[in-house]
């Protein structure tokens, strides 16, 4: 017989269990309280993401100043049906050439990549992870101008005096980017370079959380 409100979402139940090296095979946390009293305050820390659900990835891409009229840009997509959930939670983009540089972040979906892919190898950040290397796919080109993101809507733009980095987004901002969406960082002003750092963590959705 079901436990009353009893809760089948395995990850929280998994953590529980670890976290506090709690004994036995069976579930810790099998139910809620009898009113509903939720109070979820959980990755104390980024050691325990991993108990959590969640994969943890990070990567720096560069793209060289890329001649007149050339935007130097870098993205990360979740590709459509992946059936994982990507939460960027800190971003950092530098300039190395002179003068003022302008970064700018949006939002919006795609299916495609750029050229130049940062590869899948070395970016695992935690090595109790199953999966070798991480859903979300980053991309970089400095041979076009812009190419916005379809449904793109602009999040964020910022001025810097180069050689200088600035904080696009910081560990307190997360960004989640849902199967199908994308993020894309670039410099503003052509033929300038950029180098993009992304700290980002992946677990997969819930059937609940699913559209």
């Amino acid at each position: 017989m079901a436990l009353f409100n009893e809760i089948l979402a395995g990850r929280f139940n998994r953590f529980a269990q670890k976290h506090f090296s709690m004994k036995g095979s069976g579930t810790g946390t099998p139910t809620l309280s009898a009113d509903v009293q939720l109070n979820l305050s959980f990755i104390s820390g980024l050691e325990n993401a991993y108990l959590q659900g969640w994969d943890l990835f990070g990567v720096q891409t560069s793209q060289a100043a890329g001649g007149a009229g050339n935007i130097a840009q870098v993205r990360i997509r979740n590709p459509v049906g992946s059936g994982m959930v990507v939460v960027v939670y800190r971003c950092t983009a530098t300039s190395l050439t002179a003068g003022t540089a302008q970064y700018s972040m949006q939002r919006g979906t795609a299916t495609t990549d750029f050229a130049a892919l940062a590869g899948t190898t070395g970016l695992r950040k935690d090595a109790r992870s199953i999966r070798g290397g991480p859903m979300a796919i980053v991309s970089s080109q400095n041979t076009t101008p812009l190419t916005s993101l379809t449904n793109a809507a602009s999040h964020w733009s910022g001025y810097v005096t180069a050689p200088n980095t600035l904080e696009v987004l910081s560990p307190a901002i997360d960004e989640p980017i849902l199967p199908g969406d994308a993020m894309q960082v670039w410099n503003n002003i052509a033929n300038q370079d950029v180098i993009v750092s992304l700290w980002w963590r992946e677990r997969a959705l819930e059937d609940s959380e699913k559209a």
